[in-house]
Formats: C-alpha cells, structure tokens, sequence
C-alpha cells in the first residue's frame, strides 16, 4: 500500500508518495495510484476536477479525517469549510466508483472518507453514462464493498432528457396485436352463441327490471377498440422514462450496495426520484447516522423522493436503461405468441352471468368477479358508450397471462428472490425538510423496495402528492421502527407515511404528537384528502404505458403480491390531521379529508390483494387526531358519518365503512382488526 499525496501546491510529475512532493490534483494522483492505495488531501481548498473515475480498491480521504477520526459532518454544527471540496469542473458528475457486474463482489474495497462533493451535474444525455444520467455528486455502479463516511455532499443535481415519442411501429403493434386478439375471443361461433343467450336474457330483463344488452356486431367492436386505443394512445405519445435514469442528485447507487455513514447530504436536485440519495437496480445500501436534509426534486423527470428514492426490482434483462416502450415490445411479443391460448374460449358466459351483470349495472356497490374473457365480453354487451375500455380490459387480461408464463425472460429470477428478502437499512438518520413534486417528500421505494427504518426522524418534509414523510408503493415492505415523523405534509394522502400494495410494520414509532389535538405542531397533516398521519391504500397500481392496471399485472405475476399486512404496534399517531394546509390553516370546502389519524381503503379492483390491518390497543395509540370532513355521506355504504378524526376503514368492495364511530366490531380486547 502506497499513500499519495495531493495538495494544491503540488506539482505534476512523479509518484506523489512524499508530503513534500504532492500531486496538484486528484486526477494526477488517480493515475499514478493502484490498488490498495490511499489518497490524501493535505489541504482543505477547492478542486475543480473532470469526473473522478474509481475503478480499483483505494482510500480516498483528507488529513483532517485523518488527524480527527470522530468527526460527524452529520451533525449540523460540524463546519464543513475543514474539509476540502472537489467540485465538478464542467457540467459532470463529481465522483464515480466503477465495477462491472462480474468484477461486483469481489471489488472493492474503495473508502471515501472527509471529504466535501459539490457541485456535479449528471446528465441523463451523456454518451454512454453507466448510470444513465444518475448520480449528481457520486454514482457507485456495479460495487458492493463501497464505504462513504464522514463527507458532506452538497449542491448536486441530475438532469433528464426530454422524453421521446412511441415509435409508430412499436404503437401499431401493439394496437394490431389486440385488435386480433379480440377478433379470436369474438370468434364467430361465440358471437352466435352469446347473441343467443342476450336475445333470452333480453325477454326476461324486462319482467325483471333489468337493464337490456346490446347484442355483439364483431366488425363494430373491433373499430371501437381500434378507435379507443388510438384515443387513449395517440401517435407521438411520449416513452417515458423506466429505470433510474436521472436519479439521485447528491449520491446514486446503480445495482450497488454501498454503504454511507456520518455524511451530510443537502441541497442537492434530481429529476428523478431520491433527490438526496437514489437506489436504482438490485442494491441494498446501508444508510446509518447520516443528515439527509433540504434536498428537492426538480421540476421534469419522476419527481418522487425529495431526500431518497429507492426503485430496485426491475426487469434486468431487458437492459438497464429501460423506457416503457421496452415493456410494450417484449408484451406485444409475448401476447401475440400466445393468441390462440389467451382466446381459448373456456369462459364463455351464461344466461345467468348475464343476470348477474345486469343485477350489477342498477346496483354497483359490490363487484360480480367477472374477469378475463367472460369480463371482456359482458363489458361488450353493455353497448358502444361502455366499450371504451375494452382494449385496456383486454391488455390487462393478455399481460397478465403472458407475464404468468414469460417473466423470466424479463425479471432475473435470482435477483428478485433477492429482493423479496433483502432490504436497504436506515438507521439513526435525521431526514428533514426535503421536498419533492410527486409523492415520498422523505423517501419513497416502489417496485418491491424493502426498507427498513430504525431510529431514524422524518421531518418537515413535503409532497405535492402523497406521503409527506414516506411513500412506499408496488410492493415494498416498510419496517419502521422507533421512528419518529414530525410535521410532514401531504398535498393529497397521507401527511406522515402513504402506502399502497406494501407490507408496514410500524413499531414502537411516533407518528405525530403525543396526546395533542390537530393541527399539533409536530403532526403530520394532509390537505383536503384522507390519512392525516397514516394513509394505506389496496388497489389497483396504476397505469402503464397509459393503461390502467398494468403495474398490477406486475404486482401479481411477477412481484407475486397477493395479500399484504400492516400492523401498528407501540408508539402513538396522534397530533395529525386531514383537511389542513401546511400552515395548519383550515382547508376551505374539504370533501376527501378524512381518517385524521390512520385511513385504510380498500377499492374496487378486483385484483387488488388482500389485507390485514392490526392495530393493539388501538385506542391509545391511534388518539387525538382531526378530519375536518364531517357529516358526510358515505360512498361505500350511503350510511351519515358524522366524524372520521381518528381512523376511518373504507371496503369498497365489502361495500361497507367504519370510523371510531362504528368499528365497535373491529375490535377485540381493546385490539382493531380488519382482514379483507
């Protein structure tokens, strides 16, 4: 091992292994260095550097670090002018730790040690880029043994391109793939035999009281189907952005588990998730005693996670650098391999589907559990104004079929085992006042991210969609624990934690203010929507490639998400409130704000996984919290509700609601349970 040396009143030339003969920058030592070696920065001045590359084991560190092991940059009297800074000399990223995925276990080990990282640019257009525009200050790609200690990195950002437009051949694929697969599903012998049991249903639908259906014209509801495909996805419709591109502004990790430790990490803007701090691929850093504080997104890309942004388990196979498009294509291939097996006719409907259907129409409240082909065919006979949505009831239903059989053309079956049980840890953090344009102002982890949380505060920060403090969706699993969430705010759901098709398990954790009354200082607040401390959500994923569902398609195929927990064990959520504005002033006229405290749905998509909600001695722990929505009609049950300031349950599919006010039946020996 050969330490060099760099100061800024070095000269080029040599070994710079001698104090008296350093290197004047960082880049001249690089070059001379090999493995094993460490790299000292004698003074505490200003390098302005091309992007420092690390392809082999080294320390990289200062004589302050050096001279003064316990420094804590984290802590927020720690004068960071003691260090030196690099800083980005053009429009680049500071730093990079490269490995590939062969050499990514054994690399390593490379240590990163006081030292200040300003100022870098990544930008997603880059030629070339490993991490595909990620990593504003560091980006550490295909590295496990990865130590970032003691540095504060500041004032980075990534840049997004703009996103491109569906290529056109791709887009008619896709629309010719379903225009025949409806064509086989409404094969002429079905058509005549359906158009048989419509003309019987018919007669008796008037004695019955039952709404009439329209018999199926095939050449009609396949230019319908071409038609309201075109519509919902017009030529030159842009391919957005998939796989990390643009993530984290001050430190990405790139299928990498790195490891962080005593870092300030603030001021920094990502147009991608993880303004702070991005997770991209199958990497679980460790995140321990760090300040993650006053990172933002920026105003374009996937404006999620304003201090971190974790996004692991993705289709690896298709490459890395994956735009949705990229999912169309091996989907088009897949349903059109499988036409004749998606069309097989084995769920031709009854005479007494259409009974029930037709019972379904007057009354909604509850879902009949058509699905698949004999879904697609009684959305057909309720007539051209329903049809709309047959070709997304037809993708949804193919892509599901065809990810069951080829995931694993798409998804590396070792890694996402991996990820169903490994997890990014943070633990004795202080992540405040972060903020982000879209959901997760704290942290945000969707596609089967798991994290856990240990004595870590989540405050002050901000979204403009959901989950102020946390965001976890698709998935994930949050275990929380003794973590503290303090004045967060939601513009929609959930000021202090949102979660949708996750597992949670909060423990021991304050979500709030302890026995105070909203708006509390420290609680966590929403505006005019549900879950002022905790909002949690079982439902349908969202739209891909602008076709609702299809994420749940993943969820359940591939992700293989069929039911979830949530529990909510010690600690207290109280103090929070639903209705308010960030500066705890009454919002005008609310409609949506409800479950002060904690607010569970449950929707209406039928493949929506089921859950358990726990929550012991749900009385004191869930306490003190305000909805300022009162008196209001319920959706699920028309019953009055006159108050939901506590905890509010919505079953849509059930078909029933509870509040504090009637979840008497919820509760057993002072213990709520709730199992769909």
């Amino acid at each position: 091992m050969t330490t060099r040396y760099v100061s800024t009143k070095g000269k080029p030339g040599g070994a710079y292994d001698t104090k008296d003969h350093p290197a004047p920058t960082l880049t001249d030592a690089l070059k001379v260095a090999v493995s094993g070696d460490v790299i000292e920065i004698l003074d505490n001045a200003v390098y302005r550097e091309p992007e420092l590359v690390i392809d082999k084991a080294l320390t990289l560190t200062s004589s302050h670090a050096l001279a003064n092991p316990a420094i804590n940059p984290a802590d927020p009297s720690f004068n960071a002018k003691q260090l030196p800074s690099i800083v980005a000399r053009g429009e680049h990223r500071v730093m990079r730790v490269q490995g590939t995925a062969a050499s990514r276990p054994g690399f390593g080990p490379v240590i990163v040690r006081g030292i200040q990282i300003r100022q870098g640019h990544a930008n997603q257009s880059t030629p070339s880029d490993p991490g595909f525009g990620a990593g504003g200050g560091v980006l550490v790609v295909d590295a496990d043994n990865v130590s970032i200690e003691q540095c504060v990195i500041t004032e980075n950002r990534t840049r997004t391109q703009p996103t491109p437009p569906w290529p056109e051949a791709d887009r008619q694929a896709l629309r010719t793939v379903l225009v025949d697969l409806m064509g086989e599903i409404l094969s002429p012998t079905t058509v005549a035999l359906v158009n048989i049991m419509v003309d019987a249903y018919n007669k008796m639908a008037s004695l019955a009281r039952l709404p009439t259906l329209t018999p199926v014209d095939q050449s009609a509801v396949l230019a319908e189907l071409g038609a309201s495909f075109d519509k919902a996805l017009p030529p030159g419709r842009p391919n957005h952005w998939l796989a990390g591109q643009a993530f984290g502004g001050g430190v990405a990790a790139v299928w990498a588990s790195p490891s962080l430790r005593k870092c300030r990490i603030s001021a920094n803007v990502a147009e991608g998730r993880g303004a702070g701090v991005a997770v991209v691929g199958f990497g679980w850093p460790k995140i321990a005693d760090c300040w993650i504080g006053n990172n933002r997104s920026g105003d374009a890309g996937r404006r999620d996670g304003g201090g971190i942004g974790l996004e692991i388990c993705l289709p690896s196979k298709l490459g890395r650098n994956l735009t949705e498009i990229d999912l169309v294509r091996f989907l088009t291939t897949k349903i059109g391999s499988l036409r004749s097996v998606i069309a097989a006719p084995a769920s031709t409907v009854t005479v007494w589907d259409l009974m029930e259907f037709g019972r379904w129409i007057i009354n909604p409240a509850s879902h009949p559990g058509f699905r698949g082909i004999k879904g697609i065919i009684l959305n057909t006979l309720r007539g051209k104004d329903h049809r709309e949505g047959n070709w997304h009831l037809l993708l949804y239903y193919a892509a599901t079929i065809a990810l069951s059989r080829y995931h694993a053309e798409a998804w590396d079956f070792a890694e996402r085992e991996k990820a169903r049980s490994s997890a990014v840890t943070v633990t004795d953090c202080v992540v405040t006042s972060n903020r982000c344009l879209d959901d997760g102002g704290g942290l945000y982890a969707s596609v089967l991210s798991r994290v856990q949380a240990t004595s870590t505060r989540f405050q002050s920060n901000s979204a403009v969609g959901m989950g102020g403090g946390v965001r976890l969706s698709m998935g994930s699993d949050g275990t929380l624990s003794r973590c503290t969430f303090e004045s967060n705010h939601a513009q929609q759901r959930g000021g202090g934690i949102a979660c949708r098709n996750v597992n949670l398990k909060l423990t021991d954790s304050k979500v709030g203010a302890p026995a105070s009354k909203a708006p509390s200082t420290l609680g966590n607040l929403c505006a005019d929507g549900p879950g002022g401390g905790v909002y949690l959500e079982v439902g349908s994923e969202g739209a891909l490639a602008g076709v609702p569902n299809l994420w749940t398609s993943i969820l359940r195929e591939v992700f293989l998400v069929h039911d979830v927990t949530v529990s909510v064990e010690g600690g207290f959520v109280s103090g929070n409130g639903a209705g308010f504005t960030p500066a705890r002033a009454v919002v005008a006229k609310t409609t949506s704000a409800k479950g002060g405290g904690l607010f569970l749905v449950r929707g209406a998509f039928p493949d929506s996984p089921s859950v358990t909600l726990e929550v012991p001695n749900v009385e004191k722990v869930i306490a003190g919290n305000t909805a300022v929505t009162r008196d209001y009609e319920s959706k699920v049950d028309r019953r009055l509700v006159p108050r939901a300031d506590e905890r509010c349950i919505q079953d849509i599919l059930g078909g029933r609601e509870w509040t504090e006010t009637n979840d008497a039946p919820l509760i057993s020996g002072g213990d709520l349970r709730f199992k769909s």
